[in-house]
């Protein structure tokens, strides 16, 4: 049975702009791997998810039906899967994570599947998935159900974005934003697990933390946040054209994805780089020079922790990978890596 879950509820007050510790406390962060060369690029990659701190798995869209396994420190290793519309093969792997039985759990959107498959490529289950999830859209619990980002054709369930769907038993539960405007597609949601609820974030438009509960989905609290560095609208900066005419859409600030550890949840974003100025026909090629990577640690009650604005070069934080580790996409001249750095706190930090 579905639980169709709206939105009554009252919202807590904003939180103040401020860190509680901003003076003694500081967020590190050391890159441990790079991944990418001319050989083996990882252009456009839609996840990547890491075996402990040993080997990472990368899917992307240069190459939609497979796997491409690095090192720990960032060193090509092996391919797995194949390309084809068997049940052991893959057609646009859209999201991948591991499950609790140690095996990677792939959503096939392709082939409409989800399919768990072994660290060297076997796979050992393929399951009829009529879903389309989004990049970084899904998590995979203890139980073995998922939470998931997706558009689910069915006339009940079209406009719904965050669902729990068991395999074998089909949906537990999915919750709907209360617009009815969005009703046929997927509004983009992060999401994290930990203290015993789902926390769920939107990508854009609002600094707004959902805490809602996993059997459910029934929402607990919210926190919005007022930060100057967030502003979910994108501004045009010029318009279409050649030489001093040349210009880009200034990119929005972004949620990019959420991470509940050691109590605590830490928010991963990026924002237009305080330096943003209008692209000319010699100006930036890289989008990882245009912007900053923002790091955010919460209380479970929504405080503002911690805060920091990193500069990491051509590089923009995308998504967490291991507890404490995340990784950035850099662009390159010629292929574009991903990057892992490990996040380091200093200090007192409160909880």
């Amino acid at each position: 049975m579905v639980a169709l879950i709206g939105l009554g509820f009252t919202s807590l007050p904003a939180s103040s702009q401020r860190p509680e510790c901003r003076v003694l406390c500081r967020i590190d962060v050391r890159m441990v791997a790079r991944m990418g060369d001319l050989d083996q690029g990882v252009v456009s990659w839609n996840q990547i998810v890491a075996r402990g701190r040993g080997e990472y798995f990368v899917s992307h869209a240069m190459s939609p039906g497979q796997i491409q396994v690095f090192g720990a420190t960032g060193e090509f290793r092996r391919t797995i899967g194949e390309e084809g519309l068997g049940p052991t093969e893959f057609r646009g792997i859209t999201s991948i994570r591991f499950g609790p039985d140690g095996n990677l759990w792939v959503h096939d959107g392709g082939n409409r599947a989800l399919k768990i498959v072994t660290t060297t490529g076997d796979v050992i289950v393929s399951q009829r998935a009529d879903f389309s999830v989004s990049r970084n859209g899904m998590l995979v619990l203890d139980d073995g159900s998922l939470i998931l980002n997706a558009l689910v054709p069915s006339r009940d369930l079209i406009g719904l974005w965050t669902h729990r769907w068991r395999p074998g038993s089909g949906f537990t539960w999915s919750v709907d934003d209360g617009n009815p405007t969005a009703r046929g597609y997927v509004e983009q949601r992060v999401y994290a697990v930990g203290g015993g609820y789902l926390w769920v974030a939107p990508r854009w438009g609002e600094y707004r933390i959902e805490k809602r509960s996993l059997e459910t989905g029934e929402l607990v609290e919210e926190f919005v946040l007022r930060r100057d560095w967030f502003d979910g609208f994108q501004d045009e900066i010029g318009g279409a054209g050649v030489g001093d005419d040349v210009g880009l859409v200034r990119p929005r600030a972004t949620i990019s994805d959420l991470q509940f550890t050691d109590g605590r949840l830490w928010v991963l974003g990026y924002t237009p780089d305080r330096n943003w100025r209008r692209a000319t026909a010699d100006g930036y090629r890289d989008l990882g020079v245009l912007l900053d990577t923002v790091l955010e640690v919460l209380s479970p009650d929504g405080r503002l922790l911690m805060s920091a604005r990193l500069d990491l070069d051509r590089a923009f934080g995308s998504a967490f990978v291991a507890p404490g580790w995340f990784v950035a996409h850099e662009s390159g001249e010629v292929m574009d890596r991903a990057v892992v750095y490990e996040i380091r706190m200093r200090g007192p930090v409160p909880r």
